[in-house]
């Protein structure tokens, strides 16, 4: 069995889960659903970011939310395949006296890859 490849972080020390990401995203759908999992991941990050700078506990967003401290806890860590709906995001805005504005925009522009067809 060979080991996994080692590339090197900002921080100089090897990031082998780094490595198989980015081999994992040669295969076919794979980087369908990581791109998919790391828009909760970013929805979770805000959340969580919404509710500190609001300085708010989570079980405090929760009663404002008229949710529970668990379901707060498993929104911020990512929890689930679907992620949090509309709904939801509009009531936790809400609760910390924000307005949810939903956005779509053109995603960042990647260095090509030895992979990538050209043009």
């Amino acid at each position: 069995m060979s080991r996994p490849e080692q590339v090197e972080t900002t921080q100089g020390k090897p990031d082998a889960l780094d490595a198989l990401r980015r081999r994992g995203m040669r295969a076919d759908g794979f980087s369908e659903g990581y791109n998919a999992r790391a828009v909760i991941m970013r929805v979770a990050q805000e959340i969580r970011t919404m509710r500190t700078n609001a300085g708010l506990t989570q079980t405090q967003l929760a009663q404002r939310a008229g949710m529970s401290q668990p379901e707060i806890s498993r929104l911020e860590a990512g929890v689930g395949t679907h992620g949090p709906g509309v709904e939801t995001l509009n009531r936790l805005a809400m609760a910390c006296d924000k307005e949810f504005v939903p956005t779509i925009q053109d995603p960042p522009v990647l260095a090509k890859t030895e992979e990538s067809p050209s043009p």
